[in-house]
């Protein structure tokens, strides 16, 4: 099965990021998604919120302790 890749890179748009997994997430594919998410907020709460979406399959997130940008 084709699998395409979702990389998604956060900077304290947490609100913004679920809806765009949501959409995602409700797309009839006949291929495996995979989102890979950074939150490069540093900012507890917006991975609490980013937290949530690791209850959809194929959402993978990689939470920075600093802001790296975009490297």
């Amino acid at each position: 099965m084709l699998k395409v890749s979702i990389i998604i890179v956060d900077f304290k748009k947490a609100d913004r990021v679920i809806k765009n997994v949501e959409s995602l997430a409700s797309q009839d594919v006949n291929f495996e998604i995979e989102v890979i998410l950074v939150d490069n907020s540093c900012d507890p709460e917006n991975t609490e919120k980013l937290k949530t979406l690791k209850t959809y399959q194929g959402i993978r997130l990689l939470v920075s302790d600093k802001n790296v940008g975009y490297i």
